[in-house]
């Protein structure tokens, strides 16, 4: 019996479906790490809600240790910069973002979003990122563990 190829309607409306839903989650990612959480509890912030649950060990129903729970922070950390960098200077133009080729000043463009959704002191999702980061990396200098190899 011979393999035909799927109609050509039914490869580009699958294709299309899929660029829709990429669309959709980028966007949904850029909402959240880009989330002002000044008027809000922090744990309010789907983000900050998702790394409290991932702070509870399931086998011991504790908290994990610093040592253990700083390795999500710092994950989620870079992914949060991969998307405000994606913000910031996207290579083509998305909905809802503009291409690299028509922003006028790009380092002041990097300025501007790090400074409002990137450092310690903005009202982000990412600033309680980067304190939860310096608190744990104190308490990891004050309690030595066994060194990892990976």
């Amino acid at each position: 019996m011979l393999q035909t190829d799927p109609p050509e309607n039914e490869f580009t409306e699958k294709e299309k479906r899929n660029r829709t839903l990429t669309t959709e989650v980028i966007q949904l990612c850029i909402l959240i790490v880009m989330q002002d959480i000044s008027k809000i509890s922090v744990y309010d912030s789907p983000l900050m809600h998702f790394l409290a649950v991932i702070s509870v060990d399931a086998h011991t129903k504790t908290l994990r240790s610093s040592f253990h729970y700083t390795k999500f922070l710092a994950a989620v950390l870079y992914i949060n910069r991969l998307i405000m960098l994606k913000v910031a200077v996207p290579a083509k133009a998305w909905p809802m973002l503009q291409s690299r080729n028509n922003i006028s000043d790009v380092p002041n463009r990097i300025k501007q979003i790090w400074s409002k959704h990137l450092c310690k002191e903005s009202f982000s999702p990412t600033s309680s990122i980067l304190s939860q980061l310096a608190i744990g990396k104190a308490f990891n200098k004050l309690h030595k563990s066994a060194p990892n190899i990976y």
